[in-house]
Formats: structure tokens, sequence, C-alpha cells
């Protein structure tokens, strides 16, 4: 929820564009901030791969005339390319490089440019303290720079960021360190030569404040410094109505959630259909962009296409050469064998046959989209002077090696091949990497559950390592794809969202409700979702869900203890299902089975690419009431880190 921008990594560490005095010149292959520029452009467009070759000229130049700076800020602006596309493997050939430049010529550029591209890699990865570490040596570089807004560099966002690590990335958020650089944030944007980038950077900084007063329970100025943000957003909105309809999206959703927990229902709806309207803008402002890109690529594939036809045309021209020489050859051999003495004549023939048979291979090893039917009818007719010639005067051997050589099987391959159709082509610029929404879905579909347990459930959420998980609600989404009933248990708050568990069930939901777990104050919050659902023949069965605290056993022990003590007492079949974190030798799934019947198998759940341990459970009680017809572990079904844990039981 919180305005964790889409451009904040590229922003925050100085991607601007720099003034010179040969700008406005046409870039030369010669000029390497003239390339850097036209560079910088073509990211804009969504031309990343020209970006990413002049952006390589450029540096090379910059390396040549030994400016360190600007060569820094090339090395920075593919790092920040590469990391938003989750390209990881050449992010860090570029951050290597910075590494190494840093080392060797250490000014306040360079060390920005390095430590701020090591930041935002490290945060990515979750290593909270190395990107406090790198953020802290990221703005000691900026500040040591003598006139950053020069470089288009907005101090804001590199101040930003740190506040932003301390909020999101602690919980409780650390808020003396989230105020201490919000300030620095404040002061640093005073004086900013851009009105725009001002405004936006004071749209992050008043929403993370305003997140601050909502955790003080201050809600009269949250909701205050929220309507600032939406002032603002109104303002830069005028200028470009397409770049901030998220962060107007989120501001709505945190004004409908305040109210709400102010009991103020009305106030509640009308925040709650703004946030409508203005998803419904950001669905058309996506469906446009995805249309744009998926031309875009299909322009670019065209005349990639068109290029390799016309290769492929000329590969077919120099083959039907090699053909042409080929039967003046055969045919010169013939008359030759026919002067000459039979077993000689033959053998020689022979030879050509194999000779033949090597131009065959060779030619089923051209292009896919090489159009060679008109060498094919050559060959075949080739074949079959051949075959006449030796049906005149030759044995029995010679006719069988001619016959072997029968090229009618060559064909255009790409009439074999797999066609990808527009939806496909959507799905690859969208989706870079990792499992989809839509693959989990079809898996559930394709086993016909009654009930799954989800666990590590993102709600709109905002992945930048999975971009395609971006603002989905995971559960919702599932449910709608499967056509199940879904219910989803909030566990922390996460990334902008929503990071919990959900529940999804062939049949009615009667009633559900979330439960916290006992915790210490120093590790994740964890929850358990409980829903009672009515079976067709009326029967109502409670569905327990959790996922136990990963760190202490002893905290496990005390969720257990939790857990038993809560379900206590209910008199429906009960069924807890779950990530519990624990071996099956643990202390405390041997409390569970004093009281539960396990309808699981001994099979290691985790982790996909080694499986080393069973860590994922499903249990019921009474036990007298369920018979287990069988459990498996899909070790074939790799859709996350897990292997899913699939029983098929009857309730009597």
């Amino acid at each position: 929820m919180k305005l964790h921008r889409l451009f904040i990594w590229l922003l925050a560490m100085g991607y601007g564009v720099l003034v010179y005095a040969n700008e406005e010149n046409a870039p030369s292959a010669h000029d390497p901030f003239a390339l850097r520029q036209e560079a910088l452009r073509d990211f804009e467009s969504g031309k990343a791969e020209d970006a990413q070759r002049k952006l390589i000229a450029a540096y090379e130049l910059f390396i040549e005339t030994k400016n360190w700076d600007m060569a820094s800020m090339c090395l920075y602006e593919r790092a920040i390319d590469y990391m938003n596309m989750g390209d990881w493997e050449n992010m860090l050939v570029q951050q290597d490089a910075l590494e190494s430049l840093y080392e060797q010529h250490n000014s306040p550029m360079v060390a920005y440019n390095y430590h701020s591209v090591a930041s935002g890699y490290y945060s990515y990865m979750d290593s909270i303290d190395l990107a406090l570490e790198h953020g802290r040596r990221a703005i000691v570089g900026l500040e040591q720079i003598a006139d950053p807004r020069s470089y288009n560099i907005v101090p804001a966002w590199s101040y930003y960021n740190m506040a932003f690590f301390y909020d999101m990335y602690f919980q409780p958020p650390m808020v003396d360190s989230v105020r201490h650089y919000l300030d620095r944030a404040r002061a640093s944007v005073i004086g900013s030569r851009s009105r725009k980038d001002s405004l936006e950077a004071l749209i992050s900084i008043v929403d993370l404040e305003a997140w601050q007063e909502y955790y003080e329970h201050d809600y009269r100025e949250a909701e205050a410094m929220m309507h600032e943000v939406l002032a603002m957003i109104d303002t830069v909105a005028q200028e470009s109505p397409n770049t901030i309809i998220t962060e107007r999206a989120e501001a709505y959703e945190f004004l409908a959630m305040m109210a709400e927990e102010q009991g103020k229902w009305q106030a509640a709806y009308g925040y709650q259909q703004q946030l409508t309207e203005t998803n419904a803008q950001r669905y058309d402002v996506d469906k446009r962009r995805v249309l744009q890109e998926v031309q875009t690529q299909y322009e670019v594939e065209k005349k990639e296409l068109r290029l390799a036809k016309l290769e492929a045309e000329n590969l077919s021209h120099r083959w039907l050469l090699v053909a042409l020489w080929l039967l003046l050859l055969l045919l010169v051999i013939g008359y030759w064998l026919l002067v000459m003495g039979r077993k000689n004549e033959e053998a020689k023939l022979y030879e050509a046959a194999l000779e033949a048979d090597n131009m065959r291979q060779a030619i089923t090893t051209l292009e896919e989209k090489t159009d060679i039917e008109p060498l094919r009818l050559l060959v075949d007719g080739l074949v079959k002077q051949m075959q006449e010639v030796a049906k005149r005067d030759y044995t029995e051997p010679s006719i069988a090696a001619l016959q072997a050589l029968d090229l009618a099987h060559i064909q255009v391959l790409l009439s074999h091949g797999t066609k990808i159709t527009t939806m496909d082509k959507r799905y690859i610029l969208c989706f870079a990497a990792g499992m989809t929404m839509e693959q989990i879905a079809d898996y559930i579909s394709s086993e016909h559950p009654d009930i799954v347990a989800l666990q590590e459930c993102d709600w709109a959420t905002n992945r930048t390592r999975a971009p395609h998980q971006n603002g989905v609600k995971f559960v919702n989404e599932l449910a709608y794809h499967t056509g199940m009933f879904g219910i989803y248990g909030k566990s922390i708050n996460y990334a902008g969202g929503y990071y919990g568990i959900g529940i999804l069930s062939r049949y009615p939901i009667l009633r559900y409700e979330r439960v916290l777990l006992p915790n210490d104050g120093k590790t994740e919050q964890r929850s358990m979702l409980i829903a009672d659902i009515e079976l067709p023949d009326g029967t109502v069965i409670t569905f327990v869900n959790t996922h136990l605290e990963v760190k202490t056993a002893q905290m496990r022990i005390e969720q257990v203890q939790f857990i038993e003590k809560y379900l206590k007492g209910r008199k429906n079949q009960i069924f807890l299902a779950g990530d519990m974190n624990a071996i099956p030798d643990s202390e405390e799934m041997r409390m569970l089975r004093e009281n539960w019947m396990d309808l699981t198998n001994k099979v290691f759940t985790y982790h996909t690419s080694k499986p080393e341990i069973k860590i994922d459970y499903i249990y019921s009680k009474p036990s007298k009431n369920v018979e287990l017809l069988g459990t498996e572990v899909q070790e074939d079904i790799k859709l996350s880190d897990h292997f899913p844990v699939i029983s098929t039981i009857v309730l009597h």
C-alpha cells in the first residue's frame, strides 16, 4: 500500500540526464555524451537492447578518455535496467565492473554509483544489513558531489530509500530512523530544479510520513497527510496523467483502511468507490502499455524474420549452385563410368551416391524458416536421373545405393514447430521469470481438490524480483480462475501490500476468522486461518491453515500449544494443514501427533531444488471419523520451493 514507486531505484540513485552544451547535436558514434543521451531516450521508449548497446559504446569511449565518473554512470544505468528486468546475472556483471572501478578510482560519483547499485541489489535479495550499509555509503558519496543537481540527480530519493528500508524491513518499523531520513529527504527537495521531480519526491515522502502517524494511532494527522498526497498527485497528473495512477489507488486504499478501523463506514465506502474507479483507469493504462509492448515486439520480430529470410534465400541460392555443379559432376562421372570397366565404374558411382547423401545431410541443417522446396525438387530430379543411368547398365548394388538418396522428406521445418499466439507473446513480455498465478491455477484445477491450503500468499505487493506478481491478489485470482471459494488471512504488511495465508474450497465457506499466533516481537508475525465449510451432505467441517515460525523451535512449540488451546472444544471434524517449519521428530510435531491423526507420508517436501526435509503436513481430529485413502508428495511439481502435498480421505 505504501508508495514504493516502481522507479524508486531508477531515480533514487541518479538515473538522470546530464546537461552538456553538445546535447542538442545529433548523436555521434564518437561522442560518448550523445550516445548516453540517446540510450536514456531509448530506455524511456522501451528500446532496452538498443539502449544497452549505446551505453556499452559510451562506456568504452569514457574509459578511453579516463572519464571515470561518466563511465560509472553508464555501468550504473546498465545495472539498473537489468535489475528491473530481473536479469541478475547481467546485473551482477555490471556491479562487479562498478566495484572494480570504485577500487581503482574512488571519486564521490563512482562511490555513489557503486554503493547505490549494491544497496538496491541487496534490498531485492532481502539482505537488509548490507542494503543499509551500502545505502549509507551511497549517501556519503552523494554529499561529496559538488553539485548533484547538475547531473540531474534528485538527492531526496536516496534519503527516502533509507527511510523506506527502516519502515518496510523492520517489524515494528524503526520510526525514529524513518523520520530522520524523511526529514533529510524533505530538506533536500528544497531548491530542486524540476518542479515535477520535487512533487514526485514529496508524494512518496508525505505518504511514508502518513504511515508513521498511522503507526502511532494519530489517524487525523495521517488522513490529512494522505489528502495532501492526493492534492500533489492531482498537480502532477496535469502534466503526466498516466504516471501516478498506482500511487492514487494506494492512497485511496490507505484512507479506506483507516476509515474502516475507525468505524467510519460511509467514508470507507466512498474511498472504496474512488479506489475502484482508479483501478479501472490503471487497468486501461496497463492494457495500452502491454499492447504497445506487443506491437513493438511484433515489429522487432518481423524485422528479424525479414533479415533471416533474406539470409536464408542467399543460402538457398548458394546451395542451388552447389547442386548444379554436383549434377554436372555426376553426369561427367556417369559418362566416364560408361567408358571404363564395369567394376571400376560401379565403385565410382557408389562414391558419387555417398557424396550426394552428404549433401542431403547438409541440406537438413538449414535454418527452420528457409524455404528449400525448389532445391528439394532439383535434388529429386537429380536422383531420378542417376537411377535411370544405373538401370541402363549397372548392377543391383549401385541401384540400391542411389535409391537410398531419396530426399523427398525434406520439409519447411517451420510448419512442424510450435506457433506462438498473441497471448503467448503477451505472456513472454509481461512475465519475465518465475511461476505465474495462471500456472498455479491450472495446476490446482487439474487436481480437482475439494480444499486447498495456501501459504506465503501475496496481496497486492510490489515485489520487484517477481514483476509478474506485482499488485496481484493471489487468493482472489486463484479463486476466480479455479471456480472455487477463496478467503485470505493477512499476517504482516509487506512490500506495499500484505503477506499471509489463504484457503480455497469447492464448497461454501459459512464463516471464517484470522487469528494471530504468539510472537516474541523479534520474529515475523504468523497467523492461522480458520474456516467452517459445508459439505454437499450438510456436514460442517472446520479447516485450519497455518504457517509456523521458522527461526526458533521454542516459538513453534508455543504456537502449537496456542493452536491446540484455541481449537479445543470444537465439535466439528477439524483438519489442520500448513507449512509447520518443523521436521517429523521435532518436539512440536510430536505434540501434535498426540491428539491429531497425520494424513501425510514421510516424503521430503522441501526444497524442490534439493529435497532434504519434510515440513509440510495435514492433520485431522478426531481420527475415528476419518479414513485415509492415500497421500502423496508430488515431487515432479515445482511451482514453488515446496512440493504439493495431497491427501485423499473418506469422512464417516
